[in-house]
């Protein structure tokens, strides 16, 4: 089987919904640009697959119930790095909680992936921002090598034409496609928030903050213990001394079970736990080296 590109967004959510046929349509994503309608637009964001793994997927109002935590902020000269931002759509909810506590603050979200680049004009590639080809339009036919194996024909496709992609961007005609909710990406364009890309398993040495928050990324349906491990490292790294660090998940229940730390000159100290605590609070050293 292959999997089919569809331009049109409303349609693609119709077909989407068909029983037994509906998972071998897939967006074309270049046509993101065409889309006018916020709500569309991160509708279909949260659709978008690369593989068979969902990217965007996240809602507004997920973390209210975790604001408690902002209490115990300062007031003044406030530095906030919400990581793995997803869409960004919880970033605005966490700025606007900001807001009502009267907190003065510099908010940078950052994601691994905040947009994609396509080269191409007939056969289009799509690379992310580490530089690795995601996937590969050949004409409406999506070619994507980590497709299950029901889509080999998409598969096979991708890794013949993977062999003569060039990122020529001289003789190429390039885009740049933001994964990013409409909403947050005018407040990025106004000032409002700071956007950068960023992996967790790479050091930040960008800045140190006083709140660092990280929801839905650490999972062990995700990562190893050893990564997850190594992940953890780098965010008590980028905290304050002094400062919190946040982390987490949402259960299927829609349950946010998290650890909030404050970091000491060699260790952190648990400060607070919602239904229970992060699943993997055993995995978080509180001691280090300094």
């Amino acid at each position: 089987m292959i999997k089919i590109l569809i331009k049109n967004p409303k349609r693609f959510i119709r077909l989407r919904k068909v029983f037994l046929i509906g998972r071998i349509f897939s967006f074309h994503t270049p046509s993101l640009k065409d889309i006018k309608d916020d709500s569309l637009y991160a509708d279909i964001i949260a659709k978008l697959r690369y593989g068979d793994a969902t990217g965007k997927d996240t809602r507004v109002g997920r973390f209210d119930d975790l604001d408690k935590v902002l209490d115990l902020l300062p007031d003044q000269g406030l530095l906030v790095h919400d990581v793995g931002c997803s869409s960004g759509v919880t970033s605005l909810d966490l700025m606007r909680m900001l807001n009502l506590k009267n907190k003065k603050y510099t908010l940078t979200i950052s994601d691994r992936f905040l947009e994609l680049f396509v080269f191409g004009e007939g056969v289009k590639y799509l690379y992310d921002s580490d530089e690795n080809l995601r996937q590969i339009y050949f004409g409406r036919v999506l070619c994507d090598g980590q497709l299950s194996r029901v889509f080999f024909l998409s598969r096979v496709l991708f890794r013949v034409l993977s062999k003569v992609s060039r990122r020529d961007v001289q003789s190429k005609i390039v885009k740049n496609i933001s994964l990013l909710d409409p909403k947050v990406q005018r407040c990025i364009n106004s000032g409002e928030l700071n956007a950068k890309s960023y992996n967790i398993f790479n050091r930040d040495d960008d800045n140190r903050y006083d709140f660092v928050r990280c929801m839905n990324l650490l999972n062990r349906s995700y990562f190893s213990d050893d990564q997850i491990k190594i992940g953890v490292a780098n965010l008590i790294e980028a905290t304050k001394h002094k400062g919190y660090l946040q982390i987490g998940r949402t259960d299927i229940h829609g349950v946010n079970k998290v650890s909030v730390f404050q970091k000491e000159k060699r260790e952190l100290s648990l400060v607070l736990q919602f239904n229970g605590g992060a699943e993997i609070e055993d995995l978080v050293e509180r001691k280090f080296l300094v």
